[in-house]
């Protein structure tokens, strides 16, 4: 009688955790992207000073990402927040966006040759995000149109080199990681809720 009592007591407890892939407006996913979008900001900026790439598009990048977490912070100073869940997608998409400048920015102005360090540093950051809090057909989508924007900035600018095509596959080699991480916590936590159970 006890054992049962137990088992419906924790039967009836809601669960403490829920599987970050299918709450995408959690508080602590939204910080986590708030991180990813500042490394838009930072390593442009440090390429920028460094002079790999082209510090004018490097720069324009940077001031992008800032711009965008000023007026989150803007907006949630003044009690207007983007709710977590729409501030999710729109970094998804303007990640994209970013990294076509980001594709671009590689090729260096002066000297031959392509620089693809930051493509791949916020590339792989991004990408491992994104396999991290989505489900596995949105992270390959996203992953596909990640890849497919890093190659499109660089061939703007100019020929689709090996090294080009290298900063570009790395975005897609980051989904992977994200994914098997994910779905890892996904099992940990799916076996967490299950109810104990007792045999008879």
């Amino acid at each position: 009688m006890a054992a049962s009592a137990t088992s419906t007591a924790i039967q009836t407890q809601p669960a403490r955790v829920t599987p970050t892939r299918t709450v995408r407006s959690r508080p602590a996913v939204h910080e986590l992207a708030r991180l990813v979008t500042g490394m838009f900001l930072v390593v442009p900026l440090g390429a920028a000073i460094l002079d790999l790439g082209r510090p004018s598009l490097m720069l324009t990048l940077s001031g992008l990402a800032a711009l965008h977490l000023a007026g989150e912070l803007f907006l949630e100073r003044t009690g207007h927040p983007i709710s977590e869940d729409r501030s999710l997608r729109i970094v998804l998409v303007s990640w994209v966006a970013g990294l076509t400048v980001l594709g671009g920015a590689g090729w260096a102005g002066s000297v031959a040759g392509y620089h693809f360090e930051s493509v791949i540093v916020v590339g792989v950051l991004a990408a491992c995000f994104v396999g991290l809090v989505s489900r596995p057909p949105i992270a390959a989508l996203w992953g596909v149109a990640a890849t497919a924007a890093v190659a499109l900035g660089a061939s703007l600018v100019g020929p689709m080199t090996a090294d080009a095509a290298m900063g570009a596959a790395s975005v897609a080699a980051g989904i992977l990681p994200g994914l098997i991480v994910g779905q890892g916590l996904e099992r940990s936590v799916e076996r967490r809720r299950r109810p104990l159970t007792f045999e008879p």
